[in-house]
Order: C-alpha cells, then sequence, then structure tokens
C-alpha cells in the first residue's frame, strides 16, 4: 500500500474545512455534509503513514456521520489532538536542532 507523506498542516486544513462544511449543513445546505466527509477522508489519508491512530480517529467519526445524519462529528477535539502533535513535533524539532 503506497501512502502519501503525513503532513499534519495538511489534515488541519481538511478538518477545519470539514467543520465549515458541516456547519453550511446545518444552516439548510444538506449537500455540504457530503463535501465535509471527503475532507475528513483526505485528514485521514494525510496521517496514514506516520500517526494512523488519529487517521483511525477520524475515520470512525466519519463512518458514524454517514451512518447517522443527526451526528456529529467531534472534530474541534480531532483539531485540538492535531495542533497538541504539531506542537510537540516543532518542540522535538527544537531539541534535535537548537537555534
Amino acid at each position: 500500500m503506497a501512502c502519501r507523506e503525513s503532513c499534519i498542516n495538511c489534515s488541519q486544513k481538511h478538518i477545519s474545512q470539514a467543520i465549515v462544511l458541516l456547519d453550511e449543513a446545518a444552516l439548510g445546505y444538506p449537500i455540504h455534509r457530503l463535501l465535509a466527509f471527503g475532507h475528513m477522508a483526505e485528514a485521514e489519508s494525510e496521517l496514514i503513514k506516520a500517526y494512523l491512530s488519529v487517521a483511525e480517529l477520524i475515520r470512525e467519526e466519519r463512518v458514524k456521520a454517514t451512518e447517522d445524519k443527526n451526528y456529529q462529528p467531534t472534530l474541534m477535539e480531532v483539531l485540538e489532538l492535531l495542533s497538541a502533535i504539531e506542537e510537540q513535533n516543532s518542540k522535538d524539532a527544537n531539541q534535535i536542532n537548537p537555534a
């Protein structure tokens, strides 16, 4: 299986876009919910190689949301998790290459 290199920034972008689209769906644009699922799937793909457990978490949320139209994925929590990973990666990089 060929996986792309993991990119936390890209996954954050896709999760952020999914959040906005889910809000749009709630405001009367139901087709936006499907677009949000596409961004969630892209976020998963961005994480598979280096952050499989986070990719699986996003997938679980996406599957729940596709099976239950009333389910609201906990994407703000996912976004916070991704931000924490990004912050830790930055700290680790600074320890290896101090300024």
